[in-house]
């Protein structure tokens, strides 16, 4: 599975801030709190990929340096403990 590089999240942001701005929305931008990747983990009715999370680090680092969350691709399904 391709966990989402940091740098492919932040240009995500940076071109839809732009969009935004353009079509005279900046305002909305204030509503926008998420933003989508893939941390590493899926699942399908025959497949499990576990969660590493050291894979992860950069995007959780990146994330604090924000004020967005993030919406994470696959992440409903949870192993056993």
């Amino acid at each position: 599975v391709h966990i989402t590089h940091v740098e492919d999240t932040a240009n995500t942001l940076r071109t839809h801030q732009k969009a935004f701005i353009a079509r005279g929305l900046t305002e909305a931008l204030t509503r926008v709190i998420a933003i989508v990747v893939q941390p590493g983990v899926e699942f399908d009715h025959s497949n499990i990929i576990h969660y590493q999370p050291q894979e992860a680090q950069p995007l959780a680092q990146w994330i604090e340096n924000t004020r967005m969350v993030y919406e994470a691709h696959s992440t409903d399904y949870q192993t056993r403990t």
